[in-house]
């Protein structure tokens, strides 16, 4: 059970921060030139979990599915 939770919150970081990210650059790139420093958050996101993932390799397919998931929710649903 308790993996399951980490997985969970592991999935749910990784889609909330990827859709948060897709959403605002898409928003932001139609009316802003702000939407760079918002894409290069993006690349500090990918430096902490690394780290994250770097402490259970069992996270990392879960997270990169919970980023593919945000990223799509991102472009369709902003």
């Amino acid at each position: 059970m308790q993996r399951f939770r980490t997985w969970t919150k592991t999935f749910l970081l990784f889609a909330a921060w990827d859709w948060l990210v897709t959403a605002g650059t898409i928003y932001m790139a139609e009316r802003d030139y702000r939407a760079i420093p918002l894409a290069v958050a993006l690349t500090a996101f990918w430096w902490f979990a690394v780290r994250l993932v770097q402490n259970d390799r069992r996270l990392l397919p879960i997270g990169l599915l919970g980023a593919g998931a945000g990223t799509a929710l991102g472009l369709y649903w902003p």
